[in-house]
């Protein structure tokens, strides 16, 4: 089973990426803010960390960087509901694995999200997860 660390800010953004991976082969071992992110990733040593590309203080990807420092083979996906591209670029020239977009929108007063996509998205990171730990024994 896979182990999941999920970091952002939003309780609600936290929950998109845990609903996304209800029923995967995978469990969710904690969930932080931007504050308690390296101690927690320390901690838990989680298979992947999903991080938020857009917490309020993470200046030059400083969280994803102390990651890497503390593990360089860290597995680290970003996701992102900002849809910014230099963020992301940044992202990936950092360590990150993948960026996964998070399209939120305003639907009958409700705020929506892409399920569907998130969904998809998580299926294809721990496709991704398990071949890259295949390739690396």
């Amino acid at each position: 089973m896979v182990t999941i660390y999920i970091v952002g800010d939003s309780e609600g953004m936290r929950g998109m990426i845990s609903d996304g991976l209800i029923g995967l082969d995978c469990a969710v071992v904690a969930e932080a803010d931007n504050v308690d992110a390296v101690n927690g990733y320390k901690q838990f040593t989680p298979d992947i960390t999903f991080l938020d590309l857009a917490l309020p203080g993470m200046k030059e990807m400083q969280i994803l960087k102390m990651i890497k420092k503390v593990n360089p083979d860290a597995y680290v996906v970003c996701y992102d509901s900002t849809n910014n591209k230099k963020a992301a670029l940044d992202a990936m020239m950092s360590g990150a694995r993948y960026v996964v977009p998070i399209i939120i929108k305003l639907e009958g007063g409700r705020l929506m999200s892409n399920r569907e996509g998130i969904r998809g998205d998580m299926i294809e990171v721990l496709n991704d997860f398990n071949k890259h730990k295949g390739e690396s024994k």
